[in-house]
């Protein structure tokens, strides 16, 4: 199989950081809705950061957590899904020879 073009490597990054750019925002929803920032202690020491200043470094936590499972994800999925695409484009140029074929008059 080719080596992925620009345009396949920028999909398949956007496919990772999409989703998991959205499941950081429900996460930091989640985490904060229950938790509040001003409470949290760094390493068993209290902290002078600003709520927003702890929001934010928690959404990119979360986004890169979740963007390093899903990378994870598809690298684990790629052999499956370089076979599909393979047997795909076979069954494709098959169908394709089978009908440019001269037919046989019987």
């Amino acid at each position: 199989m080719n080596k992925p073009t620009m345009s396949t490597r920028l999909l398949l990054t956007l496919m990772v950081l999409w989703p998991s750019f959205l499941m950081a925002g429900l996460m930091e929803m989640f985490v904060f809705g229950l938790l509040d920032p001003s409470d949290v202690d760094f390493f068993g020491t209290a902290h002078d950061f600003p709520r927003t200043g702890i929001y934010t470094m928690a959404f990119f936590v979360f986004w890169a957590i979740v963007s390093c499972a899903s990378w994870l994800t598809l690298i684990l999925a790629m052999p499956t899904l370089k076979a599909r695409l393979a047997s795909r484009e076979t069954s494709i140029d098959q169908a394709h020879d089978q009908q440019n074929a001269p037919h046989a008059l019987h």
